[in-house]
């Protein structure tokens, strides 16, 4: 069930990922959502309701006049972001793992607490990303310690409210024109998440893109204040109660 007591605009970014893609879809859906601005490095198909900034790169949010972008981000009642290192930077951490252990650095921590920053300054008062329940200090795996320092970040900038998102594993459908190898791979992924321990449940990207979009919904409505962290089972309790 949606609600429609209140209208927001939004903004995304990371939204040709995996979840972003669904992300949008559904924001462009939701009556709730008047406005919705996309910052990607690529062409989505165009809405009436759309607006896309398309960027070479996300490394301006690492330069000394990342101010400038303020102008984009202002007017907007919540940024999403589906930023993430793509799948091959965990193949890679076995052959370079310097290159792609930086490469998360840049991308799951540079980025996303540079757009956060710039965000902040715009006035957006809610930032919602993905993280991950593994997220700690004393991790092993790169991206959990890469994660968790970015979830201290954004929760020290100063938002009305922040929301992390914490999948334990996505699966992600596989696409029609991609080989026979990846759609096994894909599909083999899929069938192992199903049977894993329920405390650990896979997610499809498409119920973690519902349930960002169904947070914030409910947010606008005080039902969720300050900092709020979503581990699987909270996210389908979201979907389900909003259904």
């Amino acid at each position: 069930m949606e609600n429609h007591q209140k209208k927001y605009k939004a903004i995304v970014i990371g939204a040709t990922g995996a979840v972003g893609t669904y992300l949008v879809q559904k924001l462009i859906n939701s009556s709730q959502c008047i406005q919705l601005t996309v910052i990607s490095r690529k062409e989505i198909p165009a809405h009436p309701k759309l607006k896309l900034e398309i960027w070479k790169d996300f490394s301006q949010f690492q330069s000394n006049e990342s101010s400038e972008l303020i102008p984009v981000f202002k007017g907007h009642d919540v940024m999403f972001c589906c930023l993430g290192a793509p799948e091959k930077a965990m193949f890679g951490l076995l052959y370079n793992h310097n290159k792609y252990s930086q490469m998360f650095k840049t991308i799951d921590y540079y980025y996303v607490v540079g757009a956060a920053s710039i965000a902040h300054l715009a006035c957006v008062p809610q930032f919602s990303v993905i993280s991950t329940p593994t997220a700690s200090p004393k991790a092993s795996f790169i991206l959990s310690k890469v994660k968790w320092k970015m979830q201290q970040a954004v929760k020290s900038i100063g938002f009305k409210g922040v929301s992390i998102f914490q999948p334990y594993h996505l699966m992600k459908p596989a696409k029609g024109n991609e080989s026979w190898l990846k759609k096994l791979i894909k599909n083999s992924i899929a069938l192992i998440a199903r049977i894993i321990p329920a405390n650990q449940n896979a997610m499809n990207v498409e119920d973690v893109a519902s349930a960002m979009k169904i947070e914030f919904e409910m947010r606008l409505n005080d039902k969720i204040e300050k900092t709020a962290f979503y581990k699987p089972n909270e996210m389908f309790e979201l979907i389900q109660e909003n259904k």
